[in-house]
């Protein structure tokens, strides 16, 4: 993803409302939303090998996070 003025946005909202963590334990207390980014390498197996997108780690931390949600 490229955003020719993201870096601006981010370091404006940084620190005031918004934060980033790299564990989820910390990371969604009082949180509205919560964005995941990480590495989706091709699929090495079954349906869409070598073109679909690996969301194996993206459902493992989103687990993860659901895990210790207190809210919706």
């Amino acid at each position: 993803m490229y955003e020719l003025v993201l870096g601006e946005v981010v370091s404006e909202a940084q620190g005031g409302n918004l934060f980033f963590f790299y564990k989820s334990r910390r990371s969604n207390t009082g949180a509205d939303a919560i964005f995941i980014s990480m590495n989706t390498p091709a699929k090495t197996y079954g349906v869409g090998k070598g073109m679909a997108a690996n969301l194996k780690y993206i459902e493992l931390y989103a687990l993860q996070i659901a895990s210790v949600s207190t809210t919706d």
